[in-house]
């Protein structure tokens, strides 16, 4: 959330594509959602996959 909202501050206009505009052309804002990005799917792999079993793979290497 925290996030967003700075790129709207950094958009300087409400509408969708301004905001669409500055996440694809700010780069400090490109390298914190990558950040952001990796901190999920790191926490992520601490928890197991719903509806999958390790003693029942087909293929375990």
């Amino acid at each position: 959330v925290n996030l967003a909202l700075k790129v709207k501050a950094a958009a300087g206009g409400t509408k969708l594509k301004d905001f669409v505009a500055t996440l694809q052309s700010d780069s400090n804002i490109q390298s914190e959602i990558a950040k952001l990005r990796h901190d999920v799917e790191e926490y992520a792999k601490q928890f197991p996959t719903i509806g999958f079993e390790k003693e029942t793979m087909k293929y375990k290497n």
